[in-house]
């Protein structure tokens, strides 16, 4: 049995910072991050850490990207939510068409 102050589960990116943070304040516990796989195997390297957006409303548009969204999602986003993500994604990153 392996035991270990703090166990993140997921090997992308959200995990990793938070097991990175974590590490930093508090040296004290040894944290220990499991993936399913390997550490080539995960949505955030397959996503290369890019934000998907409409950056050029001349040869793209909103509706366009979030019917590519959906279908790359296979079914398993919420539609509400990649509707905002896809909207929103350009003012989050500080450039604004």
């Amino acid at each position: 049995m392996v035991k270990t102050g703090l166990l993140v589960l997921g090997f992308v990116i959200a995990g990793l910072t938070f097991a990175l943070k974590i590490a930093q304040q508090r040296p004290d516990l040894q944290v220990t991050v499991l993936t399913k796989t390997n550490e080539e195997e995960s949505n955030t390297r397959y996503a290369q850490g890019g934000v998907a957006a409409v950056w050029n409303f001349e040869k793209d548009s909103y509706d366009k990207h979030i019917k590519d969204t959906l279908i790359a999602g296979d079914g398993l986003f919420d539609e509400k939510i990649v509707e905002i993500v896809v909207t929103e994604g350009p003012a989050g990153t500080g450039s604004v068409n």
